[in-house]
């Protein structure tokens, strides 16, 4: 009986520590990422505070201005990510979720004010069309599609349940991005606000949109592999495609003679990101009850009812 109780109690000490250890690893891990959090929060504030806003109208009636120009900033992310939100009728993902994944990419956007700066300075892109593909594509491209996977990596790629999962967190991360970067373009913009308010609106932020499908898509697919190896190859590509999408919108803006070319560019991105989702929601395991469109698995025909 001694035996056996010294038994029992080994047990229960190997089971208390393994969870003692799964408990306190999860408590350091919400501390460090609370601790981050705030970070971004202040860097955020003090980006706030450094720039120079400029709004339309005279320093006595730009309150007037004031709440338009934030809804012209905000709504375009917020309408085109409920379209891709809804673009799936299959499975509903957790608001909340989403709601994370929006304010952390919009916030860490000002993480990418340190490369582009230190960027700009060492190649000066002014200098020539070498400079400038250097720049936009090794430097603005690649820091800031980088920030959107890695806040979707910590926050959300675990999560998944489906490919299409990855379409819509990092198009959701692609959208806080671009969010923040329409408040701070239209905010300084001054009497060309509304003006550069509906431009991005139809450009620069359905073209953070297409990265963020694109890569996410392949970030669904690299979920569902066992590899490691081939899990990485996949995030790669994804990243990559999506570096090579913003690198040449934003090399043709800044070249002259090759400005309009950022149309057909937008339309191709358009499309191929059109095809990635329907593709991404070919590979969902759900579909509808034929009789009462209730959500089931596609290994059945009908649901319970």
């Amino acid at each position: 009986s001694q035996a056996l109780m010294r038994a029992n109690m080994a047990g229960l000490s190997y089971h208390y520590n393994v969870w003692s250890k799964v408990v306190f690893s999860q408590f350091s891990q919400n501390r460090r990422r609370r601790n981050l959090f705030v970070f971004l929060i202040l860097l955020f504030l003090v980006n706030v505070l450094i720039t120079d806003w400029d709004l339309p109208g005279s320093p006595n009636n730009w309150k007037g201005h004031l709440f338009g120009l934030l809804c012209l900033a905000v709504a375009p992310g917020f309408t085109i990510g409920l379209y891709v939100y809804y673009c799936d009728n299959l499975y509903d993902e957790s608001w909340r979720l989403l709601g994370i994944l929006f304010i952390w990419s919009f916030l860490a956007t000002t993480l990418a004010l340190f490369p582009n700066e230190i960027g700009y300075a060492l190649i000066v892109p002014s200098r020539g069309v070498t400079e400038t593909f250097l720049f936009y594509f090794g430097v603005v491209a690649v820091g800031e599609e980088l920030i959107k996977l890695i806040v979707v990596w910590l926050l959300g790629y675990r999560g998944f349940k489906q490919v299409y999962d990855g379409v819509l967190f990092t198009a959701i991360s692609a959208l806080g991005f671009a969010t923040n970067e329409n408040l701070f373009y239209v905010m300084t913009s001054g009497e060309d606000a509304a003006f550069v308010g509906i431009l991005r609106a139809y450009s620069a932020v359905p073209l953070h949109l297409c990265t963020g499908v694109v890569m996410g898509y392949f970030m669904g697919r690299a979920r569902e592999v066992r590899g490691k190896r081939e899990e990485k190859e996949r995030i790669l590509i994804g990243f990559g495609a999506a570096v090579a999408i913003h690198g040449a919108y934003d090399f043709v803006l800044s070249v002259d003679g090759l400005v309009l070319l950022h149309i057909p560019l937008l339309i191709v991105g358009w499309w191929y990101g059109l095809r990635r989702i329907k593709k991404a929601m070919a590979f969902t395991p759900f579909s509808r009850c034929k009789k009462c469109s209730t959500r089931i698995l596609r290994l059945a025909n009908f649901c319970s009812t």
